[in-house]
């Protein structure tokens, strides 16, 4: 909540985010994710709703809402096939 208040309230601050690279702040967190990530058929089965959805997102709703769009899907999806962790 704290991150959210601090975007409300700053997140113009830095008018051109290219400027200083910050445009790809995102882009470089969701590549070090998928490479440092688990490989596996429930990731794959996870990242894929997760694309489409943005996808599909970014087509038919408003500006920037694929990424919320994307994340709760994945998180969803997630959430359905559920997590087989190992046994301590």
């Amino acid at each position: 909540m704290i991150g959210t208040w601090l975007g409300i309230y700053f997140g113009n601050v830095v008018s051109d985010p290219k400027r200083f690279g910050l445009d790809m702040v995102m882009g470089c967190f969701l590549l070090t994710m998928v490479v440092n990530g688990e490989k596996n058929l429930r990731m794959l089965f996870i990242w894929s709703v997760a694309a489409i959805s943005s996808l599909l997102a970014y087509r038919f709703l408003p500006e920037n809402s694929h990424i919320i769009v994307g994340a709760i899907a994945g998180g969803l999806a997630g959430l359905a096939w559920g997590y087989q962790g190992h046994a301590r």
